[in-house]
């Protein structure tokens, strides 16, 4: 127990914590701190998305941590457009709200490169069509938010797909699911284009 020489005091305030902990989804956190203006979020034709996803600070909740962290995660199409959100994430906060407070802002690069259309990707993605075609069923050309691994094999000139796995929904949550009709038609036509691109390669790209 810490002593001093003051007088005992006469009252003291009450200790509490509150916690937050935002239901169903964690991006509600996000969604609430956007609001708040400590986030704000791209979302537009460019397909650029921000999103706040990890917050750390202290480990006690009676103190105040010296040192807070937030990791923001970015989605781009074109690698110029990460450093674009980065320039405005740090011009937006080069000026401190809190007095004998500092703002740093560093970048671990991009993770994955984006996976940009071109027409070898297009050709590669015609050859999974008439192959999904033979079960009479269709297969649909288009992007999503997501990042792969085939986006590195691009990135070196090779051709790639993404997405050929099992129909489904929820991703990365801890309620996803499949279709298990998807199974056997999608596991037919990854085998069949392995088949079909190991005795045909595609043509590779000029790397960029």
């Amino acid at each position: 127990m810490a002593t001093s020489n003051r007088p005992p005091p006469r009252s003291l305030p009450a200790a509490g914590a509150i916690r937050s902990h935002p239901r169903p989804e964690s991006k509600h956190l996000g969604r609430q701190l956007e609001r708040r203006g400590i986030l704000v979020r791209d979302a537009d034709s460019s397909g650029i998305t921000v999103n706040l996803t990890v917050i750390k600070a202290g480990d006690r909740s009676n103190i105040i941590p010296d040192l807070a962290e937030a990791t923001l995660d970015v989605r781009f199409r074109k690698i110029e457009d990460f450093y674009a959100v980065l320039a405005k994430i740090k011009s937006g906060l080069a000026t401190a709200i809190v007095p004998d407070s500092t703002i740093t802002v560093t970048e671990d690069g991009s993770t994955y490169p984006p996976l940009t259309e071109n027409p070898q990707i297009d050709a590669l993605g015609a050859r999974a069509q008439a192959i999904y075609a033979e079960l009479g069923k269709k297969l649909a050309l288009s992007g999503n938010g997501g990042a792969s691994e085939s986006a590195v094999a691009m990135s070196v000139g090779t051709p790639a797909l993404d997405g050929l796995g099992y129909v489904g929904s929820a991703f990365h949550t801890d309620h996803e699911w499949i279709e298990l009709s998807s199974v056997t038609p999608r596991l037919y036509l990854f085998t069949r284009l392995l088949m079909e691109t190991s005795l045909a390669p595609p043509k590779r790209s000029v790397a960029p």
